[in-house]
């Protein structure tokens, strides 16, 4: 049997066709959690579609994580003029709202939108009644405008944008009972919109479970929606590993078993076989750290969160390179080789690095190179417990499962 999400992709392009036709669609991803995330990823790249992923199990959740990605890329301002400006409304528009208060741009509106407007035109009111310096999101605001139900602004916001600029949506788990909850406000989303690209990444069990409940319609989406998704044994792994010439050993086979579990990506083999068999302690460090990276990459919970080999200056105008950086959570992640405890002014400028790295606020955390390959598992469960600390227990498991 071959190892491929190929089955998947083409599953998904079907959902696709669904959605053209005006068929509310809710693809769901049955299988382990690191295998439907590749596979979302994949898909969404090879038919150049922004994303977003979130854990958000309710309506007005997943429409602010939809609605802040799309804010994100576009300004929405920009979108609400055009829409209306294509609609024979008096231009130009833009020229006419710069520089007014809330109050003057809301005189303005009354003047130019029907009473009591509807769907993409309240959408255009609440984005274009926003002061210029207003510290509302373009989110917020929807959000507020379509209060009761907030599909709608979904709905509207899809309305305002060219075709292929909708971010899609993926719905990761997380708690108990999260399947029903997330699917029913999916199900509404994708109801008032069915353009919009959404999907559930779920696990098999959980699957079955939901779908044991009382029938509904959610159910329907569900079930018409479900694409499994193939998951590469450990035997496999270790197989693949063994062909590109790898020595088994027991190391090695805890980290290919963590991998194989969590569903990971096949494109993992040739860089965990890189990292495990180095030719040179600076080529074993940057190997290392690229298997880690696309590791994190591949997980619900860590991707988008780490930059890595980035700059950061610190106060004094020093200027670090630090191999794993999360910005907006002032972490920072070092991977260390053997060497660096063998020179005496590496050590004392690793010090100093971690100095004006905390006095910048960051946690500095420090592996050795070699545990990427042989305890990969402690190394992702240090740096979950940590992201999970600084962001709170909606950051998903290490492993990626739920």
């Amino acid at each position: 049997m071959a190892w491929s999400d190929t089955e998947a992709i083409l599953a998904l392009d079907r959902h696709q066709r669904r959605r053209a036709q005006g068929i509310p669609t809710l693809s769901v991803l049955s299988g382990p959690a690191g295998a439907g995330v590749a596979a979302w990823l994949r898909w969404t790249s090879l038919r150049s579609l922004p994303h977003a992923s979130t854990r958000a199990q309710d309506e007005a959740g997943l429409a602010r994580v939809w609605l802040e990605a799309v804010s994100a890329r576009r300004p929405l301002e920009q979108a609400a003029v055009a829409y209306l400006e294509a609609s024979e409304q008096p231009g130009p528009l833009a020229q006419r709202l710069r520089g007014h208060t809330a109050y003057e741009r809301s005189v303005l509106l009354d003047g130019l939108l029907p009473p009591g407007p509807r769907g993409p035109l309240l959408a255009c009111r609440a984005l274009l009644e926003r002061e210029e310096t207003s510290r509302v999101s373009a989110a917020e605001a929807l959000l507020a405008a379509f209060a009761e139900a907030p599909a709608e602004a979904v709905r509207a916001v899809v309305a305002l944008l060219p075709e292929g600029a909708a971010p899609a949506l993926l719905v990761l788990g997380g708690g108990e009972g999260w399947l029903s909850r997330a699917a029913r406000a999916a199900a509404r989303l994708c109801a008032a919109a069915p353009a919009l690209v959404t999907a559930l990444a779920v696990d098999p069990t959980e699957l079955e479970a939901c779908l044991r409940e009382p029938e509904g319609q959610v159910h329907a989406l569900l079930r018409e929606g479900q694409v499994s998704l193939p998951a590469m044994p450990p035997e496999a792994w270790m197989k693949r590993l063994e062909e590109l010439g790898l020595v088994p050993s027991a190391a090695l086979a805890a980290t290919v078993a963590r991998l194989a579990t969590d569903g990971a990506p096949e494109s993992l083999l040739s860089i965990l076989q890189e990292a495990a068999e180095p030719t040179s302690a600076e080529r074993a460090r940057s190997t290392h750290e690229r298997f880690l990276f696309e590791r994190l990459e591949s997980l619900d919970w860590s991707r988008g969160l780490f930059e890595l080999n980035s700059r950061v200056t610190v106060a004094g105008g020093r200027t670090w390179e630090v191999d794993f950086l999360a910005r907006g959570l002032r972490i920072a992640v070092e991977l260390d080789g053997h060497f660096h405890f063998q020179d005496d002014d590496r050590y004392r400028r690793d010090r100093q690095k971690d100095l004006d790295l905390q006095r910048q606020g960051y946690l500095v955390l420090r592996f050795l190179s070699n545990d990427v390959v042989s305890r990969l598992e402690s190394i992702l469960n240090t740096l979950h417990e940590v992201v999970s600390l600084r962001t709170g227990p909606e950051a998903g498991s290490p492993g990626g499962k739920r």
